[in-house]
Formats: structure tokens, C-alpha cells, sequence
């Protein structure tokens, strides 16, 4: 089930805090994003030991996230462990070795949750947030992590109450999506999208991609104002600016929901090992 699923990985990551955290790691990951993952058996395939720190209680990014509808272009050209995951999702809906790139959030992080629990080398923790670093010379030599809950609330990383635990390690990888380990270790970095001019790059910047409609990706207008007219909450309305211009924003994601027309399964709605709904929509 589900449920059982999240209390798992909620177990693992107190258990590994409390009876690891004055371990020495060869590689200690923070995120467990797929790229997070798979760096994390890449070297615990190498037979080092590695601590895999995720600031969720979910593993796998947004392949768990809701991205169920896998951009994979050329299939021929996934090998590897990339490969391996994809099988492994074929094997949860009966395919037996065959690849599947389209599937339900849930059942892609039983795979990778077994795929970690399968690997002795690898501690994950999670729900746990990187609040401070130590570094020797230039060289980060520790991290400390406080419960990501807590902070949420607002409360102190030095308090009883987030726990603040450090891990040390010889070799550490940021697979964070958010990039959080950088700042914290002084690295410099760029916020938003740089202009074309500045590395005369010409699909830099501002882009407009034209489908008919404004030459925005919707497919139809949209009402983004509650009923007295006032603009909806993240909602910008201000000058775009122009093709190839640098800006400050961030990326915009979106829901993606897993819809089927097969009410058989809607009774069996917490079970990974149920056939392929006879209509997956993404939206």
C-alpha cells in the first residue's frame, strides 16, 4: 500500500539519522532526484559507502512527482541503470523485461525505494533539509540537516525540536533540484536565464514558441482572475520582455493527474501491481 510505502521511507530516514550520524560516508548525495539516485548506486556499486539525504518524504523527483509520461525521444539510446528502472516498471505492470515509460507516480517510487533497499552500501534519509556546511580549505567536510517539517514551521535549525544532525563525508554531491548545498558552500551561482548576448548563445533568453494562441503553450484561453477580477496568486501580468532578453523568474510546473476510465480500478486505487489503466491522461 501507499501508506505502508510512506511509513517506510519515513523509518528509514529516522533510523539512519539516529544510528549513522557520527559515520564517515565515501559519497553523500543530498537529493534524492533520479539523478541523486542514480549517482548514489553508481558509487555504492564502486563498494563505497554513501549517505543519500532527501529533503522529502518521497524519493524520485518529479518521475514520482507526476512526470508519468517519460520525454524520452530515441528509446534505443536508454542503456544502463536508466534502463534497468524502466524494466523494472514494466515487470510492476506484467510486462515482464520490457520497458514501460509511461506509468503512475506511485508505482515508479516502489521501484526506486527497492532499488535503495536492495543496496546495503546506501542510507537514505529523508525529510531532512541541509542548514549549514563545514568546510575544510575549499573542500566541504560535514553537513548538517535539520527536520524539512520544522523548518517549514519556522523553527530555529538549532532547536530540540528540528534536531539538527551532522554528517561527515569525503566526497559530496548536490543532485538537489533547488541547488541548496551550493550557497550554503559558497559557490557563486545565476538566478533566472541570461540574456543571448551575454555568451552569444541565440536560443538563449526569452523564447516564444507559437501554437496559434498568443504565442503561449495553452491551448485555449484561460480565466486567471477570482470572480471580483483580482489576479490569481503567482500570476504575472507585467511586460514579458522581448525573444533572447535575460530575466530573473523561475521555471512554472503544473499538475499532472492520472486519469482512467476503468472503475475496476479505482477499488484497487493503493496496489502498484495493477494492470495499466486503459487510459492514462497527463495533463
Amino acid at each position: 500500500m501507499r501508506l505502508g510505502l510512506y511509513t517506510v521511507l519515513a523509518s528509514l530516514g529516522a533510523a539512519a539519522a539516529n544510528a549513522r550520524s557520527s559515520a564517515t560516508y565515501d559519497v553523500v548525495v543530498y537529493g534524492a532526484t533520479p539523478g541523486g539516485i542514480m549517482t548514489a548506486l553508481g558509487a555504492a556499486g564502486e563498494g563505497s559507502p554513501v549517505l543519500l539525504v532527501h529533503p522529502l518524504a518521497h524519493v524520485g523527483g518529479m518521475v514520482t512527482g507526476g512526470l508519468g509520461e517519460t520525454d524520452h525521444g530515441n528509446v534505443d539510446v536508454i542503456g544502463g541503470p536508466a534502463l534497468s528502472f524502466f524494466e523494472s516498471i514494466g515487470a510492476k505492470y506484467g510486462k515482464g523485461s520490457q520497458a514501460v515509460y509511461a506509468f503512475e507516480p506511485h508505482v515508479a517510487e516502489s521501484v526506486f525505494t527497492e532499488i535503495l533497499q536492495a543496496q546495503p552500501l546506501i542510507t537514505l534519509v529523508v525529510n531532512m533539509t541541509v542548514v549549514s556546511v563545514a568546510k575544510s580549505g575549499t573542500t566541504i567536510s560535514s553537513i548538517s540537516v535539520g527536520s524539512t517539517s520544522a523548518l517549514e514551521r519556522g523553527e530555529a535549525p538549532e532547536s530540540a525540536a528540528v534536531g539538527a544532525t551532522t554528517f561527515s563525508g569525503r566526497l559530496f554531491v548536490d543532485a538537489s533540484y533547488e541547488g541548496d548545498l551550493l550557497p550554503l558552500s559558497g559557490v557563486s551561482y545565476a538566478w533566472g536565464r541570461e540574456g543571448a548576448e551575454q555568451y552569444n548563445e541565440s536560443l538563449a533568453g526569452r523564447l516564444i514558441v507559437p501554437n496559434g494562441i498568443s504565442g503561449h503553450e495553452f491551448k485555449m484561453p484561460l480565466n486567471y482572475t477570482w470572480p471580483n477580477g483580482t489576479v490569481l496568486p503567482m500570476i504575472y501580468t507585467g511586460d514579458a520582455g522581448k525573444p533572447g532578453d535575460a530575466d530573473g523568474k523561475v521555471q512554472a510546473y503544473n499538475f499532472r493527474l492520472c486519469l482512467t476510465t476503468n472503475v475496476s480500478t479505482q477499488q484497487h486505487a493503493s496496489r502498484s501491481s495493477r494492470p495499466m489503466p486503459a487510459a492514462l491522461l497527463l495533463v
